[in-house]
């Protein structure tokens, strides 16, 4: 019999893998997690679901707990009218994916806290965010909420099944697929069309190209940096893309000044070097002080390389700083990488990392230290957060445009500020390792390092292949990989593994085999690959984001479209266009292909939502070049002809084998029977299944190269 002094969520959630529903389970609310149980209970008492979609680090979604969950007597409602779900949305982004768009659908609008009511059967009818205790101008108070939706649910069961309906139809009409996937099986049979449009689809999305840049043109902040207006998000998935047309003045223009406003701003740690989740105003001067992995992971290799092609000192001490932040505080005694850290200090958004004067002047006693950083940081005593001042880049004597550091003064007084800081209650940290978000953060520095100092690029590396063989060990199962690495075996999330996991990590492996060259990690991006073709590739199309063999919440949703990450589906096109090329796999480059059809209307008419689908179409329009660099790893001819290979074809596969007996050649046809020229080190290029002579010079592979296509400044 349950203790009736233990709140009912304590027998669901504490023991739940997720620390977002941990963090729920002393509330008096009776919660559930996401599951086939929670909806049969809904059944038996005929009652609404109410569903609540939040994660780990989200500032608002702990205020809502403490506000609302947090109390008897909204808890009291809950229990009553409805049966609560609890959803973390790190673990399970397939569920928030398809209620997201529910929530775009019924407001406009999006984001977490997410709160919606639904029907037994999982459908939406009612959908919001974050809601208050007591009545504001424009937010009503939860409890008034809760009230109408229990009145309507008891009062108006038809209107409300009726409204369920339409936005489960409206939901059903984005798959193009739906139950069909789920019986059909995970075989993929391409359409007789999908061959004959690999060409077309690309060269189409190449032409939408010139709009995409057009669009950000236009609402690019030239004064700010960035696009559009407040809240500015670090607009990754932008930057990128501007990094592909390396040489456009207008496309290096808008991307460094955006780099150099974020490395100057508030939104960047100006202390430990993190990247906080976004800024509230238009200047990147106040921001959100949460610290997700996915920011790093996206940043830091675009800071290192606008760093070694402008040599700004301001973008190197960014991307070094970023590097430094990951090592000390996202990094796990077993090498993998925590997800986040908290907003909140001791309850208080912001208090870890804003200053006043005296406490500059406590941590800074000698001298005019402390008038020193004020001035270099723009400490003042009106500061723009409640009094407290958000350090930003002011430069040296006041002057942004100077990054001197006679005497090492600077770093001096940000070494003392930060073990000032170490004292202060530090945000929680988010300690689960999500495979998505590793595989992510394997290749942000797997790339960082082509542009890093050599010392930090071999930390880089260092870093990205411990925690690669860390998540594979512990997550490979022979046919995918699960989403929480640390699940434990017997665990509901032991089950999970979606799209965007394997996606994610096999591009970090196959990032990871082109800084390094090892065999394991080019065979790790190429198992991943199978993995998406076999159990994830739809029969008309597209790769769903939940296997084909597994059920999925409502419906079997694709994710298109670039948001704070970029979209699963198009990144998918990307890992099997290159895997297509290192296999020699034209079935792969052809499910990438009709993968991108569907980004083709919107890249007429809205560009800016699908950069990572123009970014995989480059990728298929690319020569598909293959090189063998035959020799001993530790010889410096062996080295020189990879980086020759390495600098002038980017999106080529690189292997480098030992002979002719290499265990790669089993995977790999096109390496069978080389060897070395006279026992030096040889490179072997080729494309279009046609192969060069071999050659031992790095000039020679160049010139090679470019006779086979391949263009030095393609990077994706």
């Amino acid at each position: 019999m349950a203790d009736p002094t233990v709140p009912p969520a304590a027998y669901r959630l504490a023991d739940s893998d997720s620390v977002y529903l941990r963090l729920h389970a002393h509330q008096p609310v009776a919660w559930w997690p996401w599951g086939d149980e929670a909806f049969a209970e809904a059944r038996a008492r005929d009652v609404p679901v109410l569903l609540s979609v939040g994660y780990a680090t989200c500032h608002w979604c702990h205020v809502m707990a403490r506000e609302s969950f947090d109390d008897p007597a909204t808890a009291a409602l809950l229990n009553e009218g409805f049966v609560c779900v609890k959803v973390d949305r790190e673990a399970r982004p397939d569920v928030d994916a398809v209620y997201m768009a529910a929530l775009q659908s019924l407001t406009g609008g999006g984001g977490w806290p997410m709160t919606l009511a639904l029907t037994p059967d999982g459908a939406p009818w009612f959908a919001g965010t974050y809601y208050p205790p007591d009545d504001r101008p424009g937010h009503p108070a939860f409890r008034r909420v809760l009230g109408a939706l229990i009145a309507a649910w008891r009062d108006r069961r038809d209107e409300v099944e009726e409204a369920a309906t339409r936005v489960a139809e409206a939901l059903r009409s984005l798959e193009r697929d739906g139950e069909g996937a789920r019986t059909r099986g995970a075989g993929v049979d391409l359409p007789a069309a999908a061959a004959s449009a690999v060409d077309d689809v690309a060269q189409r999305l190449a032409a939408a190209e010139r709009g995409a840049l057009e669009a950000l043109r236009s609402s690019f902040d030239a004064e700010h940096g960035g696009f559009g207006g407040a809240p500015k998000f670090p607009p990754h998935a932008a930057l990128r893309f501007l990094e592909g047309l390396a040489g456009d003045e207008a496309a290096d223009a808008m991307r460094v000044r955006t780099l150099r406003a974020i490395a100057d701003g508030g939104v960047t740690d100006q202390l430990g070097g993190a990247l906080h989740r976004y800024s509230v105003d238009g200047a990147w001067a106040v921001p959100h002080f949460e610290v997700m992995l996915v920011d790093q992971a996206q940043m830091l290799p675009r800071l290192a390389r606008a760093a070694a092609e402008t040599g700004d000192a301001r973008l190197a001490w960014a991307a070094r700083a970023q590097l430094e932040a990951l090592e000390r505080d996202l990094v796990r005694p077993d090498g993998l990488f925590a997800t986040g850290l908290d907003a909140e200090a001791g309850g208080v958004e912001g208090a870890f990392h804003t200053w006043t004067p005296p406490e500059l002047a406590a941590a800074l006693p000698e001298g005019d230290d402390a008038a020193f950083a004020a001035a270099t940081f723009g400490v003042a005593p009106a500061g723009a957060l409640s009094g407290r001042s958000v350090l930003a880049w002011r430069g040296v004597g006041g002057d942004p445009g100077d990054a001197s550091d006679a005497g090492g003064r600077v770093e001096r007084v940000r070494a003392a500020l930060l073990a000032a800081r170490a004292a202060r209650p530090a945000p929680r940290r988010d300690e689960p390792a999500v495979t998505a978000y590793v595989g992510l953060m394997v290749e942000g520095l797997a790339d960082a390092a082509t542009w890093l100092a050599p010392e930090d690029a071999a930390r880089a590396l260092a870093l990205a292949e411990r925690a690669a063989d860390v998540a594979w060990d512990a997550a490979w199962d022979g046919d995918r990989l699960r989403r929480g690495i640390d699940a434990r075996p017997e665990s509901d999330a032991a089950d999970v593994a979606l799209l965007d996991d394997q996606v994610r990590f096999g591009l970090g492996a196959w990032a990871l085999h082109r800084a390094t060259h090892r065999a394991r990690h080019l065979e790790r991006a190429l198992a991943l690959a199978d993995a998406v073709a076999r159990r994830f590739a739809l029969p008309t199309g597209g790769f769903a984001t939940v296997p084909l063999d597994r059920p999925a919440p409502l419906v079997r949703a694709r994710d298109a479209l670039d948001g704070a990450l970029s979209a699963a589906e198009p990144e998918a096109a990307r890992l099997l266009a290159l895997a297509a090329v290192a296999g020699d796999r034209e079935d792969l480059r052809q499910l990438a292909t009709t993968a991108l059809r569907a980004a083709e209307p919107i890249a007429r008419s809205a560009p800016t939502a699908v950069l990572a689908a123009l970014r995989a179409a480059r990728v298929l329009r690319a020569p598909a070049v293959q090189v063998a660099v035959v020799g001993d790893a530790e010889d410096p001819a062996t080295q020189a002809l990879l980086a020759a290979a390495r600098e002038a074809a980017p999106l080529a596969c690189v292997v480098r084998s030992d002979g002719p007996d290499d265990p790669r050649v089993e995977r790999l046809p096109w390496l069978e029977g080389r060897g070395t020229l006279d026992g030096r080190a040889t490179a072997y290029a080729c494309a279009f299944g046609t192969c060069r002579l071999p050659v031992t010079e790095p000039d020679a592979l160049r010139a090679e190269l470019r006779a086979l296509g391949a263009d030095g400044t393609a990077w994706v």
